[in-house]
């Protein structure tokens, strides 16, 4: 649908956003490491997940902040996720890493309100469509 109007709001939650992700994926290092020596043999596979995500982890703290890109966490997320598909226990995380890369991915997403004649929809995860009857008291400003 066609918008006459779209206003497009900045999300201020980058910073958490960001925090939290590295605090996910360090734990997921954490315990690839943990298993690598609980074990008592050599996996090459959680080695090299462990090296590869905590590798993410540095690159994107050393990346400038006013880069154009902005600094995503998403393919490390993805990759400790098929790193947990791999581990002897609790594959399930899998799982839940699949969806937090997901979800960082909507939660950057900025968040825009589309206004017609017949409608106001948000433009969130699942779309929010409010009829412009729902509403007690509009303002026009010029026009």
């Amino acid at each position: 649908m066609h918008y006459q109007y779209v206003v497009t709001l900045k999300r201020d939650s980058e910073k958490y956003i960001d925090r939290i992700s590295i605090l996910v994926c360090s734990f997921s290092v954490l315990v690839f490491l943990f298993e690598q020596l609980s074990s008592g043999h050599f996996s090459i596979f959680l080695c090299f997940s462990a090296a590869l995500v905590l590798t993410g982890i540095l690159l994107n703290s050393v990346r400038p902040k006013n880069d154009n890109k902005g600094v995503r966490y998403k393919n490390w997320l993805l990759i400790a996720g098929i790193a947990w598909i791999g581990m002897p226990y609790l594959q399930w995380i899998a799982g839940l890493f699949f969806l937090l890369a997901f979800l960082e991915s909507q939660a950057r997403y900025p968040l825009e309100i589309g206004f017609s004649n017949d409608q106001v929809v948000i433009n969130t995860l699942f779309k929010k469509k409010i009829d412009w009857s729902a509403f007690n008291n509009v303002v026009l400003k010029d026009g």
